[in-house]
């Protein structure tokens, strides 16, 4: 297929000019807040250790054969969950065409609000196990898990998002478009075949969302490096959300505020044609990608669609979740 060069900045002004006549609102805001906001009202700092593969092992043996009486929050109990289930299964340096999101589900034995270690151990035996039958059961090519998170909610439930990548018969996303080259003057330019994002209507509160998180995934995914070998895999350190009204587009966007990110005025979800999502899939690439600190890679994103939060308040949005965090080269090959 013939293949088309795109100038962002070109397509946010033809944008501009065609929501004269649509739902959202072209309005400047006055000030930019650009100032990092970690997602959540965290407590726990999850450990600096110079061998994370040392740590996760010896954690590991120690909250399956521990009897001593030490208990801990539930975010620490989680974060050692995904970590320890990254260690055992995780690999993120594969080629791969697609990707998918599952969620499993396990449980935990709470005590006054806390976890203990042995406790943390027997629902670590039964997350492994659910992992395990998951993945021989996933009949798919060349599977790989890419990352495994853990949540626990106050009820002893814990949720396991997984993130699992393999090949398959459809084209992957980078033979159609490739990642924005990065020019002088903030203008980024897109080579992607005519019909990456086709003819189709995308709507802000469903569609659009299933497709923007499939992508910024997908393109955010790759093998670590061209020329690195062995295993790989992600510890988090933090997520940051990203909110329409702090990030601003100097050279104007269409939508609320100069916003980067989708907002739109009224209480119905706007449909978006494929220049408004090249517009945002450029623009949360950038949000997520330049938000790094020193040392750290983006491990998941989560576009999220809120309505209006208030009576008086009449933008819908997006938000922007991304998980951070470190990558760690594994010690030992692994079957997954």
């Amino acid at each position: 297929m013939k293949r088309s060069l795109f100038i962002i900045a070109t397509v946010a002004i033809a944008i501009l000019a065609a929501t004269a006549v649509s739902c959202k609102k072209d309005k400047q805001d006055e000030s930019t807040n650009n100032e990092r906001s970690n997602f959540g009202t965290s407590t726990f700092t999850p450990p600096q250790e110079d061998d994370m593969n040392a740590y996760l092992k010896a954690f590991k043996e120690k909250m399956q054969s521990s009897k001593e009486d030490v208990t801990m929050g539930l975010e620490e109990a989680a974060w050692h969950l995904s970590s320890v289930a990254n260690y055992d299964f995780c690999n993120v340096n594969v080629n791969y065409t697609d990707i998918r999101f599952d969620t499993l589900y396990s449980t935990i034995l709470l005590t006054d609000g806390e976890v203990s270690l042995q406790d943390l151990g027997v629902a670590y035996r039964d997350m492994w196990g659910k992992i395990d039958a998951f993945y021989r059961g996933l009949v798919v090519e060349g599977k790989h898990f890419r990352f495994i998170d853990a949540i626990i909610t106050e009820d002893g439930t814990i949720t396991i998002p997984i993130v699992t990548t393999y090949i398959s018969s459809s084209k992957w996303v980078n033979d159609t478009l490739w990642y924005f080259p990065y020019y002088n003057d903030n203008v980024y330019l897109l080579e992607l075949e005519c019909d990456f994002f086709g003819d189709t209507t995308y709507y802000s509160n469903t569609t659009a969302i299933v497709r923007l998180n499939r992508l910024l995934n997908q393109l955010q995914g790759r093998p670590t490096a061209s020329n690195a070998t062995g295993r790989y895999y992600y510890t988090v350190t933090r997520s940051q959300t990203f909110l329409y009204t702090q990030y601003i587009d100097p050279k104007g966007s269409p939508y609320c505020f100069q916003s980067r990110l989708f907002s739109s005025e009224g209480v119905t979800a706007c449909p978006l044609q494929a220049e408004e999502m090249l517009y945002l899939l450029d623009s949360y690439l950038g949000l997520g990608r330049g938000a790094r600190i020193l040392g750290e890679e983006t491990v998941t994103w989560n576009v999220l669609f809120n309505w209006p939060e208030m009576k008086d308040d009449c933008v819908n949005y997006h938000s922007l979740v991304v998980q951070y965090g470190y990558v760690i080269q594994g010690n030992d090959p692994i079957d997954y």
